[in-house]
């Protein structure tokens, strides 16, 4: 989950408002978890296909954001993973966590 809200956090780093973007965990066929994206925008502004596009450089706006918070690493901050649209998440967003998860792809 740390890592979902840590790829909607940096959408402004590849020029997309955060209040743009939805997502949600999901469970792939081999079992695996699979973060999914999408368009939050009525009737759809190209986000998730602008994205894809850009993946590698939304993972590393997202990487920065967390390495450079000054929050503890067991806990996370408006700065890093946490926002308005997610506050029912927030005692469950773990910045080291998600650090660990977007460093491996």
């Amino acid at each position: 989950m740390s890592a979902l809200h840590a790829l909607i956090s940096a959408t402004p780093s590849v020029g997309i408002s955060q209040n743009d973007v939805g997502g949600s965990l999901a469970v792939g066929a081999n079992g695996q978890p699979v973060v999914v994206l999408f368009d939050d925008v009525p009737g759809g502004a190209g986000h998730t296909r602008f994205l894809k596009d850009r993946l590698a450089d939304l993972v590393t706006g997202a990487v920065d954001r967390l390495a450079t918070c000054s929050c503890g690493e067991d806990t996370s901050c408006y700065g890093c993973l946490r926002s308005f649209r997610n506050q029912r998440d927030h005692e469950q967003l773990v910045r080291a966590a998600a650090l660990d998860v977007l460093r491996q792809l």
